[in-house]
């Protein structure tokens, strides 16, 4: 088993570079017909949904249904793979940043109600409690 990195996944899902995205689309061909077996990370994901939103200026909505297919794919392995639906859904229904959205998944999963955060907008999301960090003590 191979790990699978961010650009390969960028040259397959934007088709930007000829000496690569063909070969990428086939490792994925490969992938998708069980004959290759590949591991990747959350860090590679994140890497992946930021470069997409950042530099090829897609929405969340476009990411979600032209990434998702793909790391569902049985022969990607992925820890809490399970993670990136939910993630996508909330984020995109809350209009907040996909790693926030995650982050909120996780919590979730861990049984985590509150969070220490000075971003308001996890406080539009239902079951979670933004707290701040206290002022501290001056005299310390």
């Amino acid at each position: 088993m191979r790990f699978l990195d961010t650009n390969v996944f960028l040259r397959y899902l934007v088709v930007d570079l000829p000496g690569q995205s063909p070969r990428s689309t086939e490792l994925f061909l490969t992938i998708e017909q069980g004959e290759e077996q590949v591991q990747t990370s959350q860090v590679v994901i994140l890497e992946v949904i930021f470069t997409l939103q950042k530099f090829y200026r897609l929405s969340l909505v476009d990411i979600r249904n032209q990434f998702l297919p793909v790391v569902q794919l049985p022969g990607i392995r992925l820890d809490h793979k399970e993670f990136l639906e939910p993630a996508f859904d909330l984020a995109i229904l809350k209009n907040i940043g996909f790693q926030d959205a995650l982050n909120v998944v996780i919590m979730k999963h861990l049984g985590l109600t509150e969070i220490y955060s000075w971003d308001r907008h996890f406080d539009q999301v239902d079951g979670i409690q933004r707290i701040e960090p206290d002022t501290p003590d001056p005299s310390l």
